[in-house]
């Protein structure tokens, strides 16, 4: 009898780890179907409250648009696989740089796929596009309570944490340093045109040099709507450093 307890018991815990593994495993599929993502947003960091627009056109651009002011605009970023362009209306300064030369981000893990991700609520791995179910065999896997912690396994600075409703709560990226450590966390999940989306992210951002918190609430998601994503510098604007655009963003309630 005790044999049979025993058996039986280990028989549950593997149907039950690999019914775990396939609901995990299909997060992976998480993609929402239109080729554009649009969304207003309201921004606070430090007690400032702002408000932005997101566009992202799948595998392409991420476009963020902020204004203050009853709606002038102060700043313009656009991302694409390639480089990133930023544009400081209010002071007339822009920052254009190929992502290739922008080692402070890439030797982080930090790249065009790696903010998309993060942009909506994907798990990733590192210089890999996109992923299926079958990439679960990348992934180091353990649950704590109800909470589950994917660690890719070629990159053990980068955690992925689900909560009991196998919903990506929390992302985190370090370096090897650890003075740099990034935390994207999600909250407020509902659907939206049959993809599950969080309407609440927190951002929290430190390094040897700043830190950075910023808090961003989604309203008016809207999926295949044609976007503008244009980020023309004009002639007049002067090209500034990365460390200045950095404190652009940390400063920005200084606007």
């Amino acid at each position: 009898m005790a044999i049979l307890a025993f058996t039986s018991c280990k028989t549950r815990k593997l149907i039950s780890s690999a019914s775990s593994q396939k609901e995990v495993a299909a997060l992976f599929d998480k993609d929402y179907n239109a080729k554009t993502f649009n969304s207003h947003l309201q921004i606070n960091t430090k007690g400032i409250s702002a408000k932005g627009d997101l566009r992202i056109v799948k595998d392409q651009t991420i476009y963020l648009s902020l204004q203050v002011f009853l709606g002038i605009e102060v700043a313009r970023l656009k991302i694409t696989p390639d480089s990133l362009v930023a544009v400081d209306r209010f002071n007339r300064r822009y920052f254009a740089e190929s992502f290739s030369k922008l080692q402070d981000f890439t030797s982080k893990g930090v790249n065009f796929y790696t903010l998309q991700s993060l942009f909506t609520n994907r798990i990733f791995l590192s210089g890999q596009e996109n992923l299926t179910h079958k990439d679960i065999d990348e992934f180091d896997w353990k649950t704590k309570g109800d909470e589950t912690h994917l660690t890719p396994k070629k990159d053990s600075y980068c955690t992925f944490v689900l909560n009991g409703s196998r919903q990506l709560k929390e992302t985190i990226l370090t370096d090897h340093s650890d003075r740099f450590k990034l935390n994207w966390i999600y909250s407020d999940f509902s659907e939206v045109d049959n993809y599950d989306f969080p309407h609440q992210m927190e951002v929290n951002i430190s390094s040897s040099k700043r830190k950075l918190s910023s808090s961003m609430q989604f309203a008016r998601i809207e999926f295949g709507k044609t976007l503008n994503v244009d980020c023309t510098i004009p002639s007049r604007y002067t090209r500034i450093k990365l460390d200045d655009l950095l404190k652009m963003f940390s400063d920005l309630q200084g606007y």
